[in-house]
């Protein structure tokens, strides 16, 4: 018997491994699973994945591999185990959504986010994101939307000509470089860069 083994079924104990509840438990244990690991190889059934903190240390054969103990083991017959997934085009994980997001990304699988529009000011939402200890995909920002006239989003900096476009694009770039963010709007007469 294992010291902190766990017969739960699969989404609920990697429901309590994001929150933390597995605090007593050194390692975890994925047994009797099939793994498909994306990288051309068919599916392998019957196989025990170990991770150890935030690290997978083995994937070997269920009748090969030696478990930890103190280990919260999961049974995963009939279940299958995939590399996490990555959404390259998403909206609304850097706004008011995040909160109700991060956590739906996660229990779909998604491990990693590409924001289409980033907040204003990025740099301060990186530096509260990185302290935030609620579970959160790894997210890349891009800039605030940048619109012509009559913008789609009322937060978009608004762009007249494709002069002005490119003096945003520049400003943007710049103040990234310097590890700054957009503090105020563009103003559509003028670049304004704001540092």
């Amino acid at each position: 018997m294992h010291g902190c083994t766990s017969r739960l079924s699969l989404p609920l104990m990697l429901l309590f491994t994001l929150f933390g509840t597995r605090s007593r438990c050194q390692s975890l244990v994925i047994e009797r699973v099939t793994v498909i690991d994306a990288i051309g190889r068919g599916a392998e059934p019957n196989m025990t994945v170990i991770v150890d903190g935030d690290r997978i240390v083995a994937v070997a054969p269920s009748r090969r591999t030696h478990i930890p103990r103190k280990a919260a083991v999961i049974d995963g017959t009939g279940k299958f185990l995939i590399p996490g997934l990555w959404d390259m085009h998403v909206h609304g994980a850097s706004d008011a959504r995040a909160s109700w997001s991060h956590l739906l990304f996660l229990a779909n699988g998604v491990v990693g986010v590409r924001n289409m529009s980033g907040p204003p000011d990025a740099h301060a939402w990186r530096a509260t994101q990185a302290s935030n200890e609620d579970p959160s995909p790894t997210i890349y920002l891009g800039s605030p939307i940048i619109d012509g006239p009559n913008p789609s989003w009322p937060e978009s900096i608004v762009v007249t000509d494709e002069a002005q476009g490119r003096d945003v694009v520049r400003c943007i770039a710049q103040l990234n470089s310097l590890g700054r963010s957009l503090r105020h709007r563009f103003n559509v007469i003028g670049v304004t860069c704001v540092a």
